[in-house]
């Protein structure tokens, strides 16, 4: 399957997930596109890439983070910070990442968070950055800003990774029972 027929089917699913009355009304979505060349002051993996979406309710985050081409992650947040600039975790993610055995990890979970801060990223989005640590890179392996807001369709549209030559798989989760793997 093609990138192109992955990320449509990607879109499709996320709107099954709305259509399912998954989603809370107050529930806003974001995306990032992960880059090595995006970290800031230290350098990152060259080759590292990925996505990072979250779901930010009321006073919760739910979040999905696929990353590849770099080392076993280790943790995972949002920080505050424009681009090019450098921040303090605002959101931590409680993650475990899994690894795919084709050189990707995936971590997805659910962690609470302070309903200033929350407000604050679905004001401002791209004041944060999604940041990915590994052993190699304990500054940041990849990193990318904060987009989208709204709809879970505005919030992965943009971020198809197109300009990648190789495969990539993506899972969607819309609630504690349903997965689906691509």
């Amino acid at each position: 399957m093609t990138k192109s027929a992955h990320f449509l089917f990607t879109l499709i699913v996320a709107s099954l997930c709305i259509a399912a009355g998954t989603l809370e009304a107050q529930t806003q979505w974001f995306s990032a596109e992960l880059s090595g060349a995006n970290e800031v002051g230290n350098p990152g993996d060259d080759d590292g890439w990925g996505l990072g979406v979250v779901r930010i309710g009321s006073d919760s985050v739910s979040y999905y983070i696929w990353v590849t081409d770099i080392s076993s992650p280790t943790a995972a947040h949002i920080h505050t910070g424009s681009a090019g600039v450098n921040g303090s975790v605002a959101i931590n993610f409680e993650v475990a990442f899994t690894d795919n055995g084709d050189g990707s990890f995936v971590a997805f979970g659910e962690v609470s968070a302070d309903t200033g801060t929350l407000a604050s990223v679905i004001a401002n989005p791209t004041g944060f950055y999604f940041n990915v640590h590994n052993g190699d890179h304990p500054a940041g392996a990849v990193r990318g800003q904060v987009l989208g807001g709204g709809s879970a369709e505005s919030a992965l549209t943009p971020r198809a990774p197109g300009s990648r030559s190789r495969e990539w798989s993506i899972s969607v989760r819309c609630s504690r029972a349903i997965q689906w793997r691509l």
